[in-house]
């Protein structure tokens, strides 16, 4: 079948949304599938990459977001879709492309929708007050039931934004690259106390929290260091509040091996976003046999067994406290082998049949309903 791959909200240092694509793509071209991929640009133009065509639509620049676009002109999309009339179209945001599903089933294409985040959640963060933000995310929903044939969401917390919604919701885990993920042997954990954040500097992931912690490590006589790993909107203040502390800012890093070290060296990481709805870095982190703490709220905690981490409060303190009871804890070997052994069940490979399943589910509805009229 030809797959169309639509994502708005993608630049070149993405993380999570751009491995997502990436991991499941190179699967359906495994599996004999043609794949076409679009996403916004700083002009139009055509590539074609690892067998994937990849078409470039000029998109809109967003303000303080660090590099995010998005295609807001309907007219190429739609003449685009006519043109390849693709068997299926994986649709990687449900805000800026939410007419999109229903434009597909008008054409007779079916659609499946990716929840990478809480709309909900994003508008009561971002809008004024006095917006009706909650109304604004139902009624994206509501179109979204209409439109869309499948809504595919990678934990309990993305799903239960659509509660009490007329929508197909499908529950399917995303995966880790277990090869290039995985532990390093070392010693045991000794002083100073090892910290990693690895993500976007950006709001939502709340890494303020993290170098906070580490300031009340300090305070409390505690060596203890911390590396940040990524870029975004945060980046300057970030280094202005980790000033006099021991905080390696490393930037964004393309290199995956050298990310995956940088995690199986760590004690602990911390990933403190509370509106995460599935958490990659967290799971990336286990898989390199490294606990972790997480925010209470979000879907980090589902990812959690009762030995691997700990998911507590958005407080400094809290996440101090955690710090020190997973990195101290005379078990630590034996946590170590239990993250990786809870990480590796998750598979690129089980996410991408699971996708496929629906893919060819929808497309043989598909052909009965146009046989059938």
């Amino acid at each position: 079948m030809h797959i169309m791959q639509i994502a708005n909200f993608i630049t070149s240092t993405s993380g999570g949304l751009k491995r997502c694509l990436s991991e499941l793509r190179s699967r359906y071209l495994e599996n004999g599938h043609e794949v076409t991929l679009v996403i916004p640009s700083n002009k139009n133009f055509t590539s074609r990459e690892n067998g994937v065509n990849i078409i470039h639509y000029r998109g809109l620049p967003l303000v303080g977001s660090g590099g995010y676009r998005v295609i807001l002109r309907r007219n190429p999309l739609m003449e685009l879709i006519n043109e390849i009339h693709p068997d299926i179209v994986e649709v990687s945001d449900k805000t800026t492309l939410a007419w999109l599903p229903n434009y597909l089933r008008s054409m007779g294409i079916p659609s499946v929708v990716i929840s990478h985040e809480r709309t909900d959640l994003a508008m009561k963060r971002n809008l004024p007050s006095w917006m009706p933000a909650q109304s604004l995310s139902n009624s994206w929903n509501a179109s979204l039931a209409r439109g869309a044939s499948v809504v595919v969401c990678a934990s309990q917390f993305a799903a239960s934004e659509f509660e009490g919604s007329n929508v197909d919701i499908r529950l399917i885990p995303l995966g880790v690259d277990t090869d290039t993920f995985s532990p390093i042997l070392r010693e045991s954990n000794h002083p100073p106390i090892k910290m990693v954040y690895c993500g976007r500097f950006s709001p939502e992931k709340n890494p303020t929290v993290v170098i906070e912690a580490l300031r009340i490590l300090q305070t409390r006589g505690v060596s203890a260091l911390l590396t940040m790993i990524g870029s975004g909107p945060l980046e300057k203040d970030l280094q202005e509040l980790a000033q006099g502390l021991p905080v390696s800012f490393l930037g964004h890093l393309s290199s995956r091996t050298e990310i995956a070290q940088l995690l199986a060296l760590a004690d602990v990481g911390v990933y403190m976003g509370g509106v995460e709805t599935f958490g990659l870095a967290v799971l990336e982190t286990l898989a390199c046999g490294t606990p972790v703490v997480v925010s209470q709220d979000g879907a980090g905690k589902e990812l959690l067994t009762s030995n691997v981490g700990v998911a507590v409060d958005d407080d400094p303190a809290a996440v101090a406290d955690a710090v020190l009871d997973l990195a101290q804890n005379d078990s630590f070997a034996d946590i170590s082998v239990e993250c990786r052994e809870h990480a590796v069940q998750f598979t690129w490979d089980k996410t991408a049949a699971a996708m496929l399943n629906i893919f060819e589910e929808l497309t043989r509805d598909a052909l009965i309903e146009r046989r059938a009229s």
